[in-house]
């Protein structure tokens, strides 16, 4: 069972590969046998943010360094059809995150950005 200690940072782990490679072995387990995807991008926000947090090497609390949100904002057209006929196609809305409060939606336009944004990983 997942615990609250997963979001923890060995003293070992130094680097940045190390860091994410830790990361990548607590989030599996975490995730393991759920397949809500809104359960799943809360933990996976909350556990970056805080491993962030408690890795002062790289990120940690230093204001100058330190992370201050962590999160997902998801594509509208995954969404319902909201009654509101302004919250329609281009705009990414606010999903599972950690931090200080954020925008409700973000308008995308076409570009690099909103490429990256909402293209599907490429297989391998």
């Amino acid at each position: 069972m997942p615990h609250a200690d997963s979001s923890l940072v060995p003293e070992e782990v130094k680097t940045k590969t190390q860091f994410w490679t830790h990361v990548h072995g607590q989030l599996e387990p975490l995730l393991d046998g759920q397949r809500n995807w809104v359960s799943n991008l809360a933990n996976t926000s909350s556990l970056i943010y805080n491993a962030l947090l408690a890795f002062p090497t790289h990120f940690g609390p230093d204001p100058n360094k330190a992370v201050n949100w962590c999160g997902f904002y998801i594509d509208s057209t995954r969404f319902p059809k909201s009654t509101d006929s302004d919250v329609e196609g281009n705009r990414l809305l606010l999903g599972p995150f950690c931090g200080k409060p954020a925008c409700q939606f973000i308008n995308v336009t076409p570009g690099k950005a909103r490429g990256l944004a909402t293209e599907k990983p490429k297989a391998k």
